[in-house]
């Protein structure tokens, strides 16, 4: 329902001037709120609860696109929402029962942050030897998909050797994290 309303808000009012941004104000233990600028329409999700342990406040911007998740709304049980920061990612993940859809949204409309922003450089960094990377990897491939933890308790190893491990096999292309489950994923 709260995905409605916001779906609701961006069909009713087409902004034409700067700033086109959706601010979110998220206290803990609070429903989320968000406010449309340059209206300045409120708008509070009851059921949605903001679960972080500090206030934030993030700003959005390219906020039309997220009517792409207007067709999932009739079949969705639920949506989580992913807020990395202001002007980065966010990514909306619609639980559909069987399967699930994730929606990667850029923090600027006409950017790549893949690329430009260097949003790999977010990454967990740790000098980790090419013998430690190869049993992270061999032990990912054998279960096909892990948690951090899982795979640092299997080898033991530090769980931030293993961070870097996963970290430079997903930059490979070898790995990739599955941010529903919140497991990585062999590829």
């Amino acid at each position: 329902m709260d995905v409605h309303n916001l779906c609701f808000v961006l069909r009713r009012h087409k902004a034409k001037q700067s700033p086109r941004s959706l601010r979110w104000h998220l206290e803990p233990g609070k429903p989320i709120r968000a406010t449309f600028e340059p209206f300045g329409i409120e708008f509070t999700a009851p059921r949605s609860i903001y679960e972080g342990d500090q206030p934030r406040e993030i700003r959005q911007w390219g906020r039309r696109r997220l009517l792409i998740l207007e067709r999932l709304i009739p079949v969705a049980r639920e949506f989580r929402v992913h807020l990395l920061g202001t002007g980065m990612p966010s990514f909306w993940v619609a639980d559909l029962g069987p399967i699930s859809f994730t929606l990667g949204l850029s923090g600027w409309t006409a950017n790549d942050w893949s690329g430009s922003a260097n949003f790999d450089l977010l990454a967990p960094r740790a000098d980790v030897d090419s013998e430690t990377q190869r049993k992270v990897l061999l032990a990912l491939q054998g279960h096909r998909l892990s948690t951090p933890d899982d795979l640092a308790a299997e080898l033991s190893l530090d769980r931030a050797q293993v961070l870097g491990a996963l970290s430079a096999w997903t930059q490979a292309g070898r790995a990739i994290y599955d941010l529903n489950k919140d497991v990585f994923r062999h590829r």
